[in-house]
């Protein structure tokens, strides 16, 4: 049997069944979500609203240039960074299909360089 690395083996882990089904709930609870959401006036306005699809480019470990296209599905100030910082639903990009959708959890962080485009604003 072939051992597996550990870029596979995190593949492997982020599509295991385990916890899918809650995530999946989660992710869309949070793109139905229709409520209206005061910020207070102490910070910036958020570039990207829930809904809005967005783009990352990205370089990989193996120096190759990638592009995902996903959804806008939580919104977080951070104060360390002074930032707005997003959940996002990722529907699509330059990896094999069998990748999307892939909700992981994480922050988009400009810390790691995570540069959002808006490709389409929610109801467009």
């Amino acid at each position: 049997m072939a051992r597996l690395d550990n870029a596979q083996t995190s593949r492997a882990n982020l599509f295991s069944r385990r916890g899918f089904h809650s995530r999946m709930v989660a992710a869309a609870a949070a793109s139905l979500t229709l409520r209206t959401v005061t910020i207070p006036s102490k910070y910036p306005a958020p570039s990207f609203a829930i809904g809005d699809i967005v783009a990352d480019t990205w370089v990989d470990e193996f120096e190759t240039h990638q592009t995902e296209v996903g959804e806008v599905v939580g919104i977080c100030w951070h104060p360390e960074n002074e930032q707005w910082e997003y959940h996002i639903n990722w529907v699509a990009g330059s990896m094999p299909d069998e990748y999307y959708p892939c909700y992981d959890g994480h922050l988009t962080s400009h810390t790691v360089g995570c540069k959002l485009k808006l490709v389409k604003e929610k109801g467009e």
